[in-house]
């Protein structure tokens, strides 16, 4: 049960994430309802569940080579290619990738930190 509670909260999150993003970033542009931005939600969190632990262990020489920035661009990867699968969310290459990731890679960090209390 605890792992269902948390994996809702993780998408509820997400689902707020890329409001706020859609929101505040510039060029960054969704065309849909709030059912298909918690699908976007959920696919992201699916993609962090399952790709992300992966490209972190595969990866993880050169994240130490890098002293962890390479773990922001695995986030930036990820973001994006939770836009390719589904397109009612366009965030562009560029400075609008950068601060849709910087915004979601604290909103996860908090969330972690919060859940492990």
């Amino acid at each position: 049960m605890k792992f269902l509670s948390r994996l809702v909260l993780q998408v509820v999150l997400n689902a707020l994430g890329l409001w706020f993003i859609i929101q505040t970033v510039p060029d960054v542009s969704y065309s849909g309802d709030i059912a298909r931005l918690i699908v976007t939600a959920l696919v992201l969190g699916i993609l962090n569940f399952l790709l992300k632990p992966i490209l972190k262990l595969v990866l993880s020489p050169l994240i130490a080579l890098t002293l962890g920035l390479l773990t922001f661009v695995i986030n930036a990867f990820i973001l994006y290619l939770a836009t390719q699968l589904v397109p009612s969310l366009v965030i562009p290459l560029g400075w609008p990738l950068i601060w849709s990731t910087l915004i979601m890679s604290i909103i996860n960090f908090l969330f972690n930190l919060l859940a492990k209390k």
